[in-house]
């Protein structure tokens, strides 16, 4: 077992669920994986192997172009998906989208579209006092977007544990063999480390089993 467990790592660990997984690796790996696409789409050779579970109901994919990865120009391109065949188009569409440096996103957990209409409708409601009322209408898509992706409308719920280096990877890990007693943790490299999606479970004996460092 490792010596330490970080209570910041931990913590960040759940906070990440906020409920997007990475679809995008970086530009080098992409070049190395089978190609997925056809050629004539311009863009790196790419393999999409994500289990079908993370891609049925409705779920909202996410093309990111931040300037902290590099890109000069910031930029958000949404789409939410009904069905697998959906997903996996929308998915095409975005790749066909991407520039250097731009990551691709998709939620973890399915969305549930009833709370998310609630979320809509209220906000649509509150909006009548507003000061320019139509302002809200004009970009309906991100607006529906974003209830979707509100955390009381997920129909389902996963932690997301980012573990950027080998040793994080370890700890996490041996928590889980050690207290996780759900379906096995899904793990896949991202740009830069690993990703493990897990169901939700009790952690308060990991944190007793291991030294905490106070951050």
């Amino acid at each position: 077992m490792p010596a330490n467990l970080s209570v910041e790592f931990i913590s960040h660990a759940i906070d990440a669920a906020n409920y997007e997984y990475d679809l995008g690796l970086s530009d080098v790996q992409l070049k190395t994986l089978p190609a997925y696409l056809s050629v004539n789409l311009k863009i790196p050779a790419y393999t999409f192997s994500h289990p079908e579970k993370f891609k049925t109901g409705t779920r909202v994919l996410h093309l990111r172009g931040r300037h902290k990865d590099g890109v000069e120009m910031q930029r958000s391109v949404t789409r939410a998906s009904h069905s697998v065949e959906e997903f996996d188009e929308y998915f095409t569409e975005l790749l066909c989208l991407r520039q250097e440096n731009e990551r691709i996103y998709a939620s973890a957990s399915a969305r549930d579209v009833k709370k998310a209409i609630r979320d809509f409708k209220e906000r649509q409601l509150e909006n009548d006092y507003d000061l320019d009322p139509a302002h809200f209408y004009q970009n309906l898509n991100t607006r529906w977007v974003s209830a979707l992706m509100q955390p009381t409308c997920q129909s389902e719920k996963f932690w997301l544990f980012d573990c950027d280096t080998q040793e994080d990877k370890q700890i996490v890990e041996d928590v889980f063999d050690c207290f996780y007693h759900g379906e096995d943790p899904y793990w896949y490299i991202t740009k830069n480390g690993w990703h493990a999606l897990a169901r939700p479970f009790d952690l308060s004996e990991a944190l007793r089993s291991f030294p905490i460092e106070k951050i």
